[in-house]
């Protein structure tokens, strides 16, 4: 059991990223781009919540060694699970097959942050809201075409 906790806590994230220059190669290049700015946004809004509520790591509160990981950084939100949801929302908006399937992973990757003992249930639900959230935005807003028009 910790040795699959320890995969989707630390690695399966890995297999998200990796499937974005497989469907750049099938052109699905409006799918990797909507994922990889959501992916970066729902970081970009992870890391400054990090930082502004600064909520201690249940293994560092509750005085125990970690399974997976030793972070100094604040708790809340798990950007692990916000860069996974960003990446799988997205996928799923636009129809792929995989979207739902991708979904059940990127849970299972929050999940297994709490199991790791790296996260409270709380860091999760903010990681999945922020990365769902900032994934339907990115798509609503075509953000790859406004940045074309914005010559970035």
């Amino acid at each position: 059991m910790n040795n699959l906790v320890i995969f989707f806590a630390d690695y399966a994230i890995f297999f998200l990223f990796a499937l974005l220059p497989a469907l750049w190669v099938k052109n699905k290049r409006e799918w990797v781009l909507h994922a990889a700015i959501s992916a970066f946004a729902a970081w970009l809004i992870g890391k400054f919540l990090k930082d502004f509520f600064a909520v201690q790591r249940p293994y560092v509160a509750n005085d125990f060694t970690p399974l997976v990981g030793n972070f100094s950084d604040g708790s809340f939100p798990s950007n692990h699970t916000a860069a996974a949801l960003a990446i799988s929302v997205s996928l799923y908006l636009h129809k792929y097959k995989w979207g739902v399937p991708l979904i059940i992973i990127s849970l299972a990757i929050g999940v297994s942050r709490i199991l790791g003992g790296v996260h409270y249930p709380l860091d999760i639900l903010g990681g999945a809201a922020i990365g769902s959230v900032v994934a339907w935005i990115t798509h609503r807003l075509h953000v790859h075409k406004l940045l074309d028009r914005l010559s970035l």
